[in-house]
């Protein structure tokens, strides 16, 4: 036995012991170690000599982040946050804002409570000041620059939305406030212009008045908001604006802030980002995104250096980068913790302030999370058999298992997935998120089941989430833009190919799903499919499928609206719609109608014939601006308890003709604009129904209907009606007009009521009473073929009456009641220097 042994021999137990601590030491070294590398979702940079979190002149804040898009692919992002720096002291605005049709219900509401945050944030400075612009068909100066915030609240809440766009008159009120404004150093000038639609009121008249505007005052800044319109500058804005913003509900409130300033630019805005390339590299240059500047990939000591200069970065504006990381072939699926990026570095001057600021800091992400099974044990119940806990990597694709648990009295219905927003790849498989996954335990007697929560409960109806409460597509994963389809199922299947899924019911029970699917176009768009046990329960239409604006189809077969009584603006924004299926829809509790169909620019026919209508009270608005729409069937709708027909069919540019026999007009109090530029219809129906006693305006009511050459009047009644300016403005081919069944003793404007009839060779209007008339001018202006006019039992007290009848030929015979009239007629046609005859009835 040598020395070593015999000293083993002797401290042997005093070995053992050294060796166990050495064990016990090395281990809490490693763990140690690991835990110090924390996983870090984002990491922020700031400006040291600025401070960005209370907001200072030049200051801004880069945040970093890191994410797995797929089994061992990951994605950084840059966020660039910078705050407002300015050459002015104070600000006036001119907040032109959008109230026509389109801007009904939510929309409105949202423009309201933003703007009026605007308002109070820029009047707290009292030398600032902002004047309000609305406008619709036409335009109006609310409030001219006034601090009187109070004021602006008050104003700003009474508004309301009616009519058409028009940005040409909404341009001219900003130069007749400009016509008395004085520009003072020191201040700056912003016109902010809000809109939801494109111009479709004295168009392309818009752009030459900007033009004039920027070339009569220099020192205004225009910027143009688009507002729930999609996510790309429409050329109508860029025609009328210097700059331009995209919006939404919920981003209105920021970009109001960003656009009611003038900010300075950075001189200089660099970031210098290097790659973790022992864990991750960038394949090429095409893997970095940037909303602006330019980029460039290169390598430094062995390692990828991106190098983002940001050009003509505003201030109190934001930019931000994407780049696409591959984790490195021999860790993928190994599980581990890895950082993205070794260091960061941020260059910036603006003014007189330089920084330079680097930092280490970087994302860290986890490839390694547990599936976590659970019994979910019914009461007096125990369950031994519940498989165990396994780490899987992130993106990979998991069994779930197939162990099938037991428990007296109770049988096992399968395994469910609580965690949420899980892909799944079929029944069996899913794809593993960037956290652990939960997956529950089903159990059921019969006729009952026990819910993740240990509630018994039968099955649930299928009833959708209540829209007027929430916005069931209120998701991030997926943006309203990429959608083009949607229908309807009865089941809650979700198949294979759905690549995301959510619970759209109205109790949260899962008993109404909703997932979508690449659509197979090739071009990143989408299908939503929403299913339910047998069919779905919609309890509101409420703005249930706005804004969807490339969808182009709807299949709504599986949908119950027997419960609705609210379809307002249901497909409003749906401009990209071609084919919608609404052959099972119950429409027989429906109250409010109002833009149903509103902006549906694409919809080229729709067969209302198997509409109940008989308790809706309002429609108004109901197709404006189906720009397409050639066919349209509402030769059945029951209007008996319709009071608001406002632009009902206001801008449907390509219908021919118009059945409303049926239509039953007698609680109707609103009809402004009914008809406003149905451009191409040639003839109107009207029936017995079309009583209209509580009418008192009707101007504009068949203005611009440029093709129209007849009009069946059958029972119209006018005997309220009080404004009838410009009712047959611009129809072009209206040959012939039989009014005898109006009646105007109550009409006291008439101003232009046959402006630009062409056509019209012959007049009779024997019947009309215009005892209380008072505006008559340009009633017959430019009629140009105009030749026979009776007026036999005209009254004429008007105290305006200029260019009534301004261009009509020379030759004209007119019939009027009495001496008086005539003496009064023939010097109407003097002071236009036409040549006619006058002449007495009976005479």
């Amino acid at each position: 036995m040598n020395k070593f042994q015999n000293f083993f021999k002797e401290y042997k137990n005093e070995m053992i012991a050294f060796c166990i601590f050495l064990v016990g030491f090395f281990d809490f070294s490693i763990s140690y170690a690991f835990a110090a590398v924390e996983p870090v979702r984002s990491i922020v940079i700031e400006s040291k000599d600025t401070n960005f979190a209370s907001g200072e002149e030049g200051s801004w804040q880069v945040t970093k982040s890191g994410y797995w898009t797929g089994y061992g692919e990951a994605e950084v992002t840059l966020d660039v946050d910078t705050s407002l720096m300015t050459n002015y002291q104070y600000t006036d605005v001119i907040f032109v804002l959008d109230i026509s049709g389109s801007m009904l219900g939510k929309k409105l509401d949202r423009v309201k409570n933003d703007s009026k945050e605007l308002i109070s944030s820029l009047l707290s400075n009292k030398n600032n000041r902002v004047a309000l612009i609305s406008f619709d068909t036409e335009s109006s100066i609310v409030s001219e620059l006034t601090n009187d915030e109070e004021l602006l609240t008050n104003e700003i809440d009474s508004l309301s939305v009616t009519g058409g766009t028009n940005y040409y008159q909404a341009l001219v009120n900003v130069d007749s406030i400009l016509q008395n404004y004085k520009k003072e150093s020191g201040r700056e000038m912003v016109v902010l212009f809000l809109t939801d639609g494109y111009p479709n009121v004295d168009t392309p008249n818009q752009i030459g008045e900007y033009q004039y505007l920027k070339s009569t005052y220099p020192y205004i800044t225009i910027n143009g908001i688009q507002y729930e319109m999609g996510n790309t500058i429409l050329s109508p804005i860029k025609e009328i604006s210097d700059n331009q913003f995209i919006a939404d509900m919920d981003t209105l409130n920021n970009v109001l802030f960003d656009a009611s300033v003038s900010p300075i630019e950075y001189d200089n805005y660099q970031i210098i980002d290097y790659i973790d390339n022992e864990n991750f590299t960038l394949e090429n240059k095409d893997d970095i995104k940037v909303s602006q500047g330019s980029v460039e990939l290169t390598e430094e000591n062995g390692k990828q250096k991106i190098t983002w200069n940001i050009d003509n970065l505003s201030s109190g504006r934001d930019a931000n980068l994407t780049m696409k990381l591959k984790l490195k072939e021999e860790l993928i699926g190994q599980g581990g913790v890895y950082p993205t990026n070794e260091s960061t570095e941020v260059v910036s001057k603006i003014e007189n302030q330089e920084e330079d600021v680097s930092t280490t800091n970087t994302p860290i992400l986890v490839d390694d999370y547990k599936v976590i099974y659970d019994g979910n044990a019914p009461e007096g119940c125990s369950v031994s058999n519940i498989p165990s806990s396994k780490q899987y990597s992130v993106y990979s694709t998991v069994e779930l298992s197939n162990q099938i648990l037991t428990c007296s009295g109770y049988e096992f219905k399968g395994w469910t997935i609580t965690t949420d927003g899980v892909t799944r790849v079929s029944e069996d498989y899913f794809i593993m998120p960037g956290e652990d996954v939960v997956i529950k335990a089903e159990w059921s007697k019969i006729g009952i089941t026990k819910s993740m929560d240990g509630t018994i409960y039968e099955q649930p109806e299928s009833i959708m989430v209540d829209t007027e409460e929430e916005d069931w597509f209120n998701y991030s994963f997926i943006n309203k833009d990429e959608v083009t389809s949607i229908v309807t199922k009865d089941n809650i299947d979700i198949p294979l190919t759905a690549i995301k899924s959510w619970d759209v019911s109205q109790e949260k029970n899962g008993s109404v799903v909703a997932y979508y699917e690449d659509d197979g176009s090739g071009q990143g768009t989408y299908k939503i499919t929403i299913g339910g046990y047998g069919k779905i329960i919609a309890t509101s239409g409420w703005y249930l499928f706005y804004g969807f604006h490339n969808m182009e189809s709807i299949d709504l077969t599986y949908l119950d609206t027997s419960r609705v009584t609210n379809m307002g603006a249901i497909f409003a924004g749906c401009t990209s719609l071609v084919n919608l299926n609404l052959d099972n829809f119950d429409t027989s509790n429906v109250t409010n109608m109002g833009n149903m169909f509103d902006s549906c620019y694409s919809l080229k026919s729709l067969d209302l014939s198997e509409f109940d209508t008989s308790k809706a009270t309002i429609m108004e608005q109901m197709f404006l601006m189906c720009e397409e729409l050639v066919e349209l069937n509402v030769s059945s709708f029951d209007t008996g308890q319709v009071t608001n027909m406002n632009s009902m069919f206001d801008s449907c540019y390509r219908l021919t003709s118009l059945d409303l026999s049926s239509f039953n007009t007698s609680q109707v109090s609103y009809m402004d604009d009914i008809f406003y530029e149905c451009k191409s219809v040639v003839e109107i129906k009207f029936g017995a129904g079309w009583t209209n006693d509580k009418i008192t305006d009707m101007s504009r009511m068949f203005s611009g209907l440029d093709c129209l050459t007849n009009v069946i009047f059958n029972g119209f009644k006018t005997s309220n009606v009080t404004n009838m300016r410009l009712m047959f403005d611009s129809c072009y081919s209206l040959t012939s007009l039989d009014l005898s069944s109006f009646d105007t003793s109550q009409v006291t404007d008439m101003s232009q009521m046959f402006l630009e009839c062409t056509s019209l060779t012959n007049l009779d209007l024997s019947s009309f009473d215009t005892s209380n008339v008072t505006d008559i001018s340009n009633i017959f202006g430019i009629c140009t073929n105009l030749t026979n006019l009776n007026m036999s039992n005209a009254v004429f007290n008007a105290t305006s009456y200029s260019a009534m009848f301004s261009s009509v030929p020379n030759g004209i015979a007119i019939i009027v009641k009495d001496t008086t009239a005539k003496t009064w007629m023939e010097a109407r046609l003097s002071d236009e220097g036409i040549t006619g005859t006058v002449t007495i009835a009976g005479a």
